[in-house]
């Protein structure tokens, strides 16, 4: 079913009339892939603990890996790092999912959106604090990004694997 109010211009645009304006089609079809290797990456992450939000369920991870040594030092620094840029691609991903496309040109797209409280950054004194953040994104950033996804989904599964693999002591 085709999307209400959408005309198509020709095989390349899209045109939404009072909304967004002329949108290449690449863009909405390359940020739904951001959409499902992001989710799927998200998924990996909290794998133990489903349900519950990402970010909570990394520095749960933090945490217990932070604990580990002597034989599982290694296996730690590695898996922190992991975290670290597992963390760093899903901000990436919530800028492009939540960010409005105004500035679309055929070859790069501009979108903003307003950051949550905890995201703003601190006004210097007689400025203004920092709202909204800006991305840029053309053919190139986006199949980074997937690719990315694609490989932290394995190097989850690996991490995963191998954390299963270290004696724990339950405390009831």
């Amino acid at each position: 079913m085709p999307l209400p109010n959408a005309v198509k211009l020709d095989s390349s645009k899209s045109f939404f009339p009072g909304i967004f304006g002329v949108v290449p089609d690449w863009l909405p079809a390359l940020i739904g892939r951001v959409v499902m290797v992001g989710a799927l990456t998200e998924g990996k992450a909290s794998n133990a603990h489903a349900g519950k939000p990402v970010n909570g369920n990394i520095e749960l991870c933090r945490t217990y890996i932070r604990g580990l040594g002597g034989e599982y030092e290694a296996f730690a620094v590695k898996t922190l790092e992991l975290l670290d840029e597992v963390d760093a691609a899903l901000k990436r991903r919530n800028a492009v999912v939540h960010s409005l496309w105004p500035d679309n040109s055929v070859e790069v797209a501009r979108g903003w959106r307003n950051l949550p409280p905890g995201q703003r950054e601190e006004a210097l004194p007689g400025s203004e604090a920092v709202w909204t953040s800006w991305v840029e994104m053309d053919r190139d950033r986006f199949d980074h990004l997937i690719v990315l996804f694609a490989q932290l989904v394995d190097r989850l599964a690996d991490a995963i694997a191998m954390a299963g693999s270290i004696p724990t002591t339950r405390v009831d």
